[in-house]
């Protein structure tokens, strides 16, 4: 909620919030209980009901920021860069490369 409020206060539409944690949502299909138990965060599908909820309680002063032009900005630079390089496969098992670290 600390998220929520700062959002609010700063002027931005705590929409984008709500998207965010739903997009999310979509991704955590298939964890367990254990998962969410084990887990140091809420589940995202608890965060998005808990920002809904929060959201009918508090008036949005208009106008709330949705997208600023120094964020556009950012976005156009960002699709100017070149791609990254695809990730190489590292080799499965300790190949003698890291010494004393099997995990690398």
């Amino acid at each position: 909620m600390l998220g929520f409020y700062e959002m609010l206060r700063a002027g931005w539409n705590p929409n984008g919030m709500l998207r965010f944690f739903t997009r999310l949502q979509q991704n955590e299909r298939g964890r367990t209980e254990l998962d969410v138990m084990l887990s140091d965060h809420p589940s995202s599908a608890d965060r998005a009901e808990a920002i809904r909820r929060e959201m009918a309680t508090v008036t949005i002063s208009a106008p709330a920021v949705v997208q600023t032009p120094q964020f556009h900005a950012m976005q156009t630079t960002f699709k100017l860069m070149p791609q990254a390089p695809a990730k190489a496969e590292k080799p499965k098992g300790n190949t003698g490369q890291c010494g004393l670290f099997p995990f690398c």
